[in-house]
């Protein structure tokens, strides 16, 4: 009678059928850390800006926020109710898109590592819009458009500047929020 193997290897057999991960999982597990990531990144750089030059207190920054950055809402299908994967992801898609011209304007404004969100956004945009039935409706920025907004950024001058990147970090903290949370739903 053949003597049992107690080494306790023949529980960590070399089937990787039992170990591995679906790649769609993997690549969705890495979204949400890059998502998570960036958030991070965007909330300590509020943080220094609020304590470098108190952008965080004043009337004037009710009155400028003016932007139109991107936003997710109800409508776009990215909460546990009524969530739509196709409508969610095309939408997180085009407002991390949409930013990079707001990142254009934060590394002009000498904002301390501000250079690592535009390709970093633009990779989780990328995977994001991949990840979709219909990519193709995803809607990307007029350039036209994108080259109007990059130039009435670069007319502020002064503490409208300092409000302005406090608006552009505490908005896409906002919006990274929502993307991790509707990556996990996914």
């Amino acid at each position: 009678m053949p003597v049992g193997d107690s080494s306790g290897e023949s529980e960590f057999s070399d089937d990787s059928s039992a170990r591995t991960v679906p790649p769609e999982r993997l690549q969705l597990q890495k979204c949400v850390d890059l998502a998570r990531w960036l958030q991070g990144r965007a909330a300590g750089l509020t943080r220094e800006l609020c304590k470098k030059e108190a952008a965080c207190q004043g009337k004037m920054e009710l009155t400028l926020n003016n932007l139109n950055l991107p936003k997710i809402t109800q409508e776009d299908k990215c909460y546990d109710t009524g969530f739509e994967k196709e409508t969610c992801l095309g939408r997180l898609s085009s407002g991390l898109y949409a930013f990079g011209t707001f990142f254009e304007y934060l590394e002009e404004a000498s904002v301390e590592t501000a250079e690592t969100f535009r390709p970093s956004t633009q990779h989780l945009a990328n995977t994001l819009r991949s990840m979709m039935n219909n990519p193709e409706t995803v809607t990307l920025p007029d350039p036209a458009a994108q080259k109007i907004l990059a130039a009435k950024l670069r007319e502020h001058r002064g503490w409208t500047v300092t409000v302005i990147k406090h608006f552009i970090l505490q908005d896409f903290t906002l919006f990274m929020q929502k993307t991790t949370r509707a990556l996990r739903v996914l």
